[in-house]
């Protein structure tokens, strides 16, 4: 081939080069604007993230040497917030791990079937035996629980102490192998130890609930708390366990109830995995056939010390010298819209609710305070007046022992 062909053939085969080339640039150079065209126009529709923190906030301008020294780093840590398709990017990971079997959060586990668990908190180390209640943790719990019911007796009320299960103690049959383990957690722990050393009135729901499995799924698949047919087993639990001292106090019959299946909705747990909107189920809800019997006031008494975020008053159309109550709990008493106060939004998506615990437990009370917290408020008690007192913690927060106050001497 005479020089001529070899250059014409050498053209040629560049030609194809270039337009690869061309094409990459091209790539890459949309790929470094977009991230800049969503920064300034919004174009992401990603739902927001659940990432339990504030953001960043923009960097202002320097106003001496030593904020001009921390401006890069003040710019680096908005950018890494702020970056455009940042929410999308994200879940796209995400959901690429979670098809891979493997957690995009180290606070959630992603179990067979669907079913994702709560890890945070110990949560899995506890269900595998590697987190434990020391001997000293056992009798700070007896000594402060028996101190809360000798106080309450000596003010003619009772103490009723409710430890509501975590998922994985529901449903281990659901989590991967490895976070199987036979070991006894925090929660039969503590219930051993008081059954053998105290009088305390201690509800275990676990039994309860894991007999009701076999009519259906007591919680949900893609959130922490248990569903509406988990919600109406831990009312008639608590109802049969407070007729033993208020004879008529009852829970409804599930007749009292009409069933209807749920749209599609992500809970909680999809939402601290970046898939919340992504990830959905289906369930069934339960709707009282008939009003309930119980209304919100506004309160009338001192404000609860610690209440994170949620506390009210109830009264119902009770008969006269029906009981009254104060409650101590935590989120598991709650409707799935009144957790997600306080979130960002279209962090998560839950259905309407229909079956109110806090509602539903008011009824037979004459009167009732209801504050999420687990600190023990004497002061709360004292100006309620109440006859019975129920604290329920969940069983993962047992390792932190009973968070409780000095209480005020007894009347004479």
């Amino acid at each position: 081939m005479d020089a001529a062909g070899e250059g014409a053939a050498s053209e040629a085969g560049a030609a194809p080069r270039r337009g690869y080339a061309s094409v990459l640039l091209t790539l890459f150079a949309v790929g470094l604007a977009l991230p800049l065209l969503d920064w300034a126009l919004r174009l992401d529709r990603a739902a927001e993230l659940a990432e339990n923190r504030v953001s960043a906030p923009a960097p202002h301008r320097p106003k001496s040497w030593a904020e001009l020294k921390q401006l890069p780093k003040a710019v680096e840590a908005y950018w890494n917030d702020a970056f455009g398709f940042r929410r999308r990017l994200i879940r796209w990971h995400a959901l690429a791990r979670y098809h891979l079997r493997v957690s995009p959060s180290s606070e959630v586990t992603v179990g067979r079937d669907g079913w994702l668990f709560y890890a945070g908190d110990t949560a899995a180390d506890q269900h595998r035996g590697l987190r434990k209640l020391s001997p000293d943790d056992l009798a700070a719990w007896r000594y402060h629980l028996e101190a809360r019911r000798d106080w309450l007796a000596a003010r003619g009320a009772h103490l009723l102490f409710v430890i509501a299960p975590d998922k994985q103690s529901l449903y281990p049959e659901q989590l991967p192998q490895r976070f199987r383990s036979s070991a006894p957690a925090p929660a039969d722990q503590l219930i051993d130890y008081l059954k053998a050393r105290s009088t305390v009135d201690v509800l275990d729901l676990r039994p309860a609930l894991r007999e009701a499995k076999a009519e259906g799924p007591v919680y949900c698949r893609t959130d922490t708390h248990w569903n509406d047919h988990g919600t109406y087993v831990v009312y008639r639990a608590i109802m049969q366990r407070l007729a033993r001292w208020f004879p008529r106090v009852a829970a409804r019959p599930p007749s009292d109830f009409s069933i209807r299946q749920t749209g599609p909705w992500s809970g909680d747990l999809a939402a601290l995995l970046g898939l919340g909107g992504v990830l959905f189920e289906r369930d069934t809800q339960l709707a009282p056939r008939t009003a309930i019997a119980s209304r919100t006031l506004s309160a009338d008494g001192p404000e609860p010390e610690t209440s994170m975020h949620f506390a009210r008053m109830q009264v119902s159309d009770a008969a006269p010298g029906a009981p009254r109550a104060v409650v101590f709990h935590d989120s598991f008493f709650m409707t799935p819209e009144e957790r997600r106060l306080g979130q960002p939004p279209r962090t998560w998506s839950a259905p309407r609710s229909t079956l109110q615990l806090v509602s539903l437990l008011a009824e037979p009370f004459a009167r009732s305070a209801f504050t999420w917290q687990r600190r023990f408020d004497a002061k709360l008690v004292e100006h309620e007046q109440p006859d019975v007192v129920i604290e329920e913690r969940v069983e993962r927060l047992l390792i932190l022992g009973p968070e409780d106050p000095s209480l005020p001497a007894a009347p004479k």
